[in-house]
């Protein structure tokens, strides 16, 4: 409505909801009346909104930004908006002192539960916010099981579905959606003000009693107790070491005839061999490369006559 008729108010005040702003509309709800304000009539209103320490030139602004020629209504229309606008501001004034009174009746009666010092002593949450948690959690201590149970009813516990590989965490939407954004509200105040510091105890916990230090002793001490744990303690058997592991395992090579050099060839394809391992060796060569195939992948499997003479073998 003031965009259409008084655009000065919105350039005079960005947030309409202040109490400046509400008793500055109320005396001046057209832009006739706001020109004819005076400075000295501008001070008193802005004093009765409590504004104590005012700047002269927080004064000249307001003066200038409703002395500045605009577009206009003609004066009839002016008149029957300012009338509207002088009732809106009337409804969100007493909405405000509404409000204030609520407030103080809720503080008198927040502070006599048994639960109040708790919950005043937790980062960001007021006489406001902690009456709207304490009573959307309710008196009951036994309503909930444990703290799990707390946040699922309160939609801060995530979802968490899984399936086979895959694994996500959602945003629980099946909340107390008034809790819910009691407590969003709560988490915003506390990463911004406190009213009251991070409790390190509290008043009805028991004094924390001083831990002794692990490691704590004299240097006569220590030295006693070293030499009593080892007159205590009895002695370890000695063992004399063992025998050296033997010596790898294998086949020596054997020697050639006097007067004959070695021929390591011969003795790969099985000659200077004894009589009996001679015609092993000769015989498996030959098998291998008389009955190996190469299969369409590259690799040797042997045929079916050497897997019939090996199944044969095994079975004699």
């Amino acid at each position: 409505m003031l965009r259409a008729f008084f655009p000065a108010a919105l350039s005079a005040f960005p947030n309409l909801a202040t109490k400046t702003a509400l008793l500055i509309l109320a005396a001046a709800p057209t832009p006739r009346h706001a020109r004819a304000l005076s400075r000295d009539q501008i001070r008193d209103l802005l004093t009765s909104a409590g504004r104590i320490c005012l700047r002269d030139n927080e004064v000249e602004r307001l003066h200038q930004t409703f002395a500045v020629p605009q577009l206009h209504q003609p004066p009839a229309v002016e008149d029957a908006m300012g009338v509207a606008v002088r009732s809106i501001v009337a409804t969100l004034m007493g909405t405000a002192a509404a409000i204030v009174e609520l407030q103080a009746a809720l503080a008198a009666r927040f502070d006599n539960h048994p639960d109040a010092a708790i919950l005043r002593r937790l980062p960001g949450l007021g006489v406001v916010l902690g009456g709207r948690v304490l009573g959307e959690f309710g008196d009951d201590p036994d309503r909930f099981l444990d703290a799990a149970s707390r946040r699922r009813y309160a939609g801060t516990a995530p979802v968490t579905r899984a399936s086979g590989m895959s694994r996500v965490v959602l945003l629980r939407r099946a909340r107390n959606q008034r809790l819910a954004d009691a407590c969003r509200w709560w988490a915003f105040n506390s990463m911004q003000h406190s009213e009251v510091p991070w409790p390190t105890t509290v008043d009805d916990a028991p004094p924390a009693t001083p831990t002794k230090p692990r490691c704590v002793a004299s240097a006569a001490n220590s030295s006693g107790n070293s030499t009593t744990a080892s007159n205590t303690t009895s002695p370890i058997a000695r063992t004399s070491p063992g025998p050296p592991p033997p010596a790898t395992l294998h086949r020596p090579r054997p020697e050639p005839p006097a007067g004959q050099p070695p021929n390591h060839g011969a003795q790969r394809r099985g000659q200077g061999l004894p009589p009996g391992r001679r015609a092993a060796s000769r015989s498996a060569l030959d098998v291998a490369a008389k009955t190996r195939t190469i299969t369409g992948a590259g690799r040797w499997r042997p045929t079916d006559d050497v897997a019939a003479g090996d199944n044969q073998a095994g079975e004699r």
